[in-house]
């Protein structure tokens, strides 16, 4: 295939000689104009949609099979297991269900008390991530640090900005207050 910016100015420049000779104004191509205009631009397109459709499908597929495969292994562990063994393990699966769903939800919750916290410690947002989430007692010492370093990082740029330059070497007592000002105002000295 050629070169993709001298074919696209090729058409293009075609199409526009076309344009003019009609005497028409030139117009923009949207992109299926585009596509429609050229049919080795269309034949590429459909080759990359037909590539990106069969790698999702493969990737599908995979996963359907191992969660397939996950559930086939699942059920033969169960179908060799006796009654009590089954409701065990059963109870232990919907235990462990229970835990997740209860940590992912205290994790939710932690963090939106910590975004409300933020906006009332006058805090950015962008500081979430710096917390930690454990529990809520960690939560808290994680904030309560964070916004320790984050001021004093403030205080350190302010003071850092605030500092200004040092008078230069030998400027001390030669200073003219009046020939500052009109050199400051543009004027003669």
């Amino acid at each position: 295939m050629p070169d993709n910016q001298e074919t696209i100015g090729a058409t293009l420049n075609a199409m526009g000689a076309d344009m003019h000779a009609a005497g028409g104004e030139p117009q923009r191509l949207d992109f299926e104009g585009l596509l429609n205009a050229n049919k080795e631009y269309r034949a590429e397109y459909d080759r990359r949609i037909s590539k990106s459709l069969s790698t999702t499908k493969a990737n599908w597929e995979t996963d359907a099979a191992s969660r397939i495969e996950a559930a086939r292994t699942e059920a033969e562990k169960l179908a060799h297991m006796s009654a009590e063994k089954r409701a065990e393990h059963e109870r232990e699966q919907r235990e462990a269900d229970y835990t997740k769903r209860l940590k992912d939800l205290t994790l939710r919750e932690l963090k939106a008390q910590a975004a409300g916290e933020l906006t009332q410690r006058g805090l950015p947002q962008k500081l979430l991530g710096a917390l930690d989430y454990t529990d809520a007692d960690r939560c808290k010492a994680s904030m309560d640090e964070v916004e320790a370093a984050f001021r004093e990082s403030v205080e350190a740029g302010v003071k850092e900005r605030l500092r200004g330059s040092a008078p230069k070497a030998g400027t001390v007592g030669k200073i003219d207050p009046m020939g500052e000002f009109r050199k400051a105002a543009g004027l003669k000295t």
